[in-house]
């Protein structure tokens, strides 16, 4: 089998660049978020957790006494890279 052709994006050093330093401000912007934000972004948006599963996890911590639900990704790991 031969690979897949490479992208414009994966050959343009220009957009490449781009890609990388639009990547680091997303992540930096979510770094920045309080802990809870930054956790239901996290099972909303990389989990792809629904609105209903998303408030099930709260509503179990809740009743647990916990706080809130550490996402798999940790903050500046690279959830995106």
């Amino acid at each position: 089998m031969s690979a897949a052709p490479a992208t414009v994006a994966e050959t343009d050093p220009e957009r490449s660049a781009a890609r990388l330093e639009m990547r680091t401000l997303l992540e930096d912007a979510i770094d920045a978020l309080p802990e809870s934000f930054r956790v239901v972004f996290i099972m909303r948006e990389v989990e792809d957790m629904s609105i209903e599963e998303t408030g099930g996890v709260a509503q179990d911590s809740a009743e647990n006494g916990q706080d809130a639900v550490a996402p798999r990704a940790s903050p500046g790991s690279g959830i995106f890279g």
